[in-house]
This record gives structure tokens, sequence and C-alpha cells, in this order.
């Protein structure tokens, strides 16, 4: 047995994981089982859709310091990495700046100019690790599926796929650069957001070199007031900031905890891309639907949203669906705007489609979780500031932004166009259909929502029918054969005959046993 998974089998012996697993006991077991599990439990803290809400919570606290490396480790790492580049490096702070379960970060100088940066170095080893423990989890997976955490059952074969995915990418050290590069694009002409430049020369998968940024933590609030800052107005840039990424950019910040928020000279400067949001054009149109329909609490608009974004995984009861979204809504109606949290509404919205069989894209559940996070963020700066109503003044403004008369006069006219023709079609269409009805030859087709169990009742009373029917052909046509004088008898009764008495019998203790099993189970329902 491999060393590593002897390891994993005596924590998880130690902690009895097989019972009772509660929220600060899986935290705690996965702690204790390394940076690969760590890493998970950050990843899954995002992810309402596949744990319940309790356990992402508490799985939040896995963002805490982990052990650094030695100094002479670290270097060792920057000087592999680097090779002759290394000279460009005048000098590196010993003591880490912070360190986390796949790298930690240290302050250094650049040459010639003494340019103050930031070395991301990751722990040596650490992808055989994770490649070991992800090989280790998918072989214990099937295993794993029968575990219950809050009375939900986790699919443990989807979770690694998504795990091992995120994972991979958090990895290379070249993709955190490049998005770092796409947010500064994207944020060009934002003068009050910022991000840290990479070095794109000195990176490489293991080895990430950016600007050093010499600034104050958005949650040292006692700090910037003293300074003179407005707390309202930088929750307020924060707020516009990521209503940005999400409505316009649909690139966001996946996981903007306060310490990954600085100030600098005014700017928020945004830290720690390793993993960023994404959402396609059209869930982000969706997205901005559903915010336009909870304002104007349009009950079959975010049914439709729900419907359009999600992956429906069994028949969908439209009528309870829609009855389980008004609920929703109506506990909001007497709300004002600015009262709302996005973050939790949105949250809300996923329980509902959850408990009707519909899953969410991975960015839309990353984006729930980053709602929440920056509503808290928001809340530290000012407490009185509502990122739902700075929302919809961005989406108000968006849409204002982007209508052209023009086309827009196009569209109508095409519309009216359309319904004219259709309107003209009208009167043939009538008299079609009226003749087919006359004729016998409509048809119409139609689904009956939420009858499913009286359905399935009907069709077993049918089945039992012809059943019944059945057992009395049987006794019927094995009466007129004993009228007969048939040869070969059994006990006097043709053969034949008598096999139809034998099917007739075990086919009627059949129903009889069917008939008191059902009594049975409504006696106990």
């Amino acid at each position: 047995m491999p060393q590593r998974l002897k390891e994993i089998l005596q924590i998880l012996a130690e902690e009895k994981a097989a019972r009772d697993m509660t929220p600060e006991k899986l935290r705690r077991i996965l702690e204790r089982l390394g940076p690969t599990f760590v890493k998970i439990g950050q990843i899954m803290s995002m992810r309402e859709d596949i744990l319940p809400p309790a356990y992402c919570q508490e799985l939040t606290k896995l963002r805490m310091q982990v052990v650094p490396l030695p100094f002479e480790a670290a270097e060792a790492v920057v000087k592999k990495e680097l090779g002759d580049a290394y000279a460009q490096i005048m000098r590196i702070e010993q003591a880490p700046l912070g360190s986390a379960s796949i790298a930690q970060v240290h302050r250094a100088w650049l040459a010639p100019d003494e340019r103050p940066v930031v070395l991301k170095i990751q722990r040596p080893g650490i992808e055989g690790i994770m490649k070991e423990d992800f090989h280790l989890l998918r072989r214990a997976a099937h295993m794993l599926e029968i575990t219950r955490l809050g009375g939900t059952t986790i699919n443990f074969e989807a979770v690694l796929d998504e795990m091992e995915n995120v994972t991979v990418q958090e990895l290379d050290f070249l993709q955190e650069a490049s998005h770092l590069q796409k947010f500064s694009e994207l944020h060009t002409q934002i003068v009050y957001t910022g991000c840290p430049k990479a070095e794109m020369e000195l990176c490489t998968p293991r080895l990430l070199v950016m600007e050093y940024v010499d600034g104050i933590p958005i949650d040292d609030v006692p700090r910037l007031t003293a300074l003179g800052y407005n707390m309202k107005e930088i929750g307020e840039k924060v707020a516009e900031s990521y209503s940005k990424q999400i409505m316009d950019d649909a690139f966001f910040h996946a996981d903007p905890h306060p310490g990954n928020l600085f100030v600098r000279d005014g700017q928020i400067i945004w830290m720690d891309m390793g993993m960023m949001g994404t959402i396609s054009g059209r869930d982000r149109n969706q997205l901005k639907k559903a915010v336009q329909a909870v304002i104007d609490h349009d009950v079959s608009a975010v049914k439709e949203v729900v419907l359009s974004m999600g992956v429906q995984h069994s028949p969908v009861n439209h009528s309870r669906l829609y009855n389980d979204i008004d609920l929703l809504l109506d506990r909001y109606a007497d709300t004002d705007l600015a009262q709302i949290n996005l973050g939790t509404l949105m949250s809300e919205a996923m329980d509902v489609a959850r408990a009707h069989d519909i899953s969410m894209p991975r960015g839309v559940t990353m984006l729930m979780r980053g709602l929440l996070t920056i509503e808290g963020v928001i809340l530290l700066c000012a407490p009185d500031l509502s990122f739902m109503t700075i929302a919809a003044s961005h989406l108000a403004g968006d849409l204002w932004g982007k209508f052209d008369v023009k086309k827009e006069g196009q569209r109508l006219a095409k519309y009216a166009l359309h319904t004219t023709r259709h309107m003209a079609e009208l009167p043939g269409m009538m008299s079609e259909l009226t003749g087919m009805l006359i004729k016998g030859q409509s048809k119409v087709n139609l689904e009956v929502v939420g009858s499913e169990e009286p359905l399935r009742k009907l069709g077993d009373i049918v089945n039992n029918a012809v059943l019944a029917l059945i057992d009395a052909a049987l006794v019927m046509g094995s009466s007129i054969l004993c009228t007969t004088a048939m040869k070969p008898q059994v006990l006097g009764i043709p053969v034949l005959g008598f096999l139809g008495f034998v099917a007739a019998a075990v086919l009627g203790g059949y129903l009889v046993v069917d008939i008191f099993r059902r009594r049975a189970r409504r006696g106990k329902s």
C-alpha cells in the first residue's frame, strides 16, 4: 500500500470520517490531509450547488497561513526556474509576505533600478503530490459516493473532475499572469481600478513575478479613514468595479475576500488572480435579465432564466417551479431595493433550482459565491451601501448606453411587418382549422404538468383491469374445453383446459396479492 494512502486512511480513521460528518469535522480533516485537500476545500467553499451552505461557510476558513518553506528551498525554486535570468534579481527578502497551500510569496528587487516586485513561488513537488492525491481520490470515489453531508448525496466523480481541472489551472502561474494582463486591459479606461503588473519575461509555470503593491488592506478601515479616505466612496468603487466585471466583461474575480483587495493612491487594487470566473455571453445576458426581472417582480422572466441557464436532470413541474419562484420573490416584494442582498437572493434562487433537480453552470455558482463575498467586503467599508442598487444602476446605464435608435427602429419595423403578415394569414388558418375540426382530423397535444403520479396510478389500474380480463378469458376458455372429449386429459379434464385453470389461478393470486399490497402502502402513507 502506498505510503500516502496509509497517511490518508490513518487520518480518516482517527477523525471517524464515516460517521457524523459535520462542517467543522470536514474542515479539520481537509486541513490534516494537506495542501491538495485544503485547495479542494477552498474551491468547494464556492459550490453551494454541491455542498450545503453550512459546509461552504465553514470551508472558507481554510484560507489561513500554512507553514512556510525554508528560504533556501524557496530560493532554489527561483534559481531553477529563471536560470541565467536569475541575475536580474538583486535581492530576495527572506521572510515571506504570505504562505498558502500551493505557493508562498516573497518580496524582491530587480536590477538595474531596484524595482520592487513580488515572487510567487510554487512549493517544490506540490504538482506530483496533488496528482497522486487525485489518483487515490478517484480510486475511492465510488465509496465516497454514499457519504451524506447535511442530507445531500455527493457525486464525487463529478466533483473530482472539476476540482482537478481548476487545480491544474492554478498550478500554471503563466495562466495567472495572463489573467493579470487581461484584467488590466479590460480596465484601462477605469482610473480607480487596477491590478499588479506581471513581469511576463520572468514568469514561468512555477514562478510568478509581478509588481509589488504597497497598499492598505481594504478592511483596515481605521488606517484608511485616518489617511482621509472616504469609505463610502471606496465601497462604491468596489461595487461598480465588480458590476463591470460581471455585466460588461464576463470575467470576474472568483475570490474577492478582503485579503485580495488593497487601496493604493485612491485606486482599488485587485490581487491574487489564480482563479477567475467566466460566464458565456448568453449567460451574462440572462443574468442581466434576471436582475431586471427581480426589480420588476417578473416571476415568468425569472423562471425563464432558470430554465434557460440550468441543466434539467429530470422532468420539470412547471407550475410548481413557478409557484416556488413566486414565493421567493414575494419575500422581497415589500423590501426596498437597497435592502436586498443580491448574493443571498441568488443563493436562494439556486436552492429553488436544486429542489427541482436543475443545476447551474460552474461560472454561475462561482459568481454567486463571489457576490456573497463582495457584499461582505462592502459591508465592512460602508454598511449603508447597497450592492444591489449599484448593480441595478449599472444595468440601467448599460442598457441606455447601448440603446441605438436606428437599430431599435429597424427591429420594431421588422417585428411590425412580421406581425402584419401573420395577421393577414390568420383568416386562412382559422378556415383551415375549422375544416379539420369538421372532418375530425385535428389533434391536440397537451402536457399535463404535475399529474405524473395520478397518471401512474391510472396506468396501474388499467394494467390490472387488462390482467383481470385475461384471467376471466382463461377461466371461460378452460371451462369450454372441459365440455369436449379432447385428449389427452388430466383428472378427466383436457390438458389445455387444466393448464388454463392453473394459469388463471396464478394470475388471480397475483392480482389479489397486489391489491392487498397497495392497500398496505396507502395505510402507511
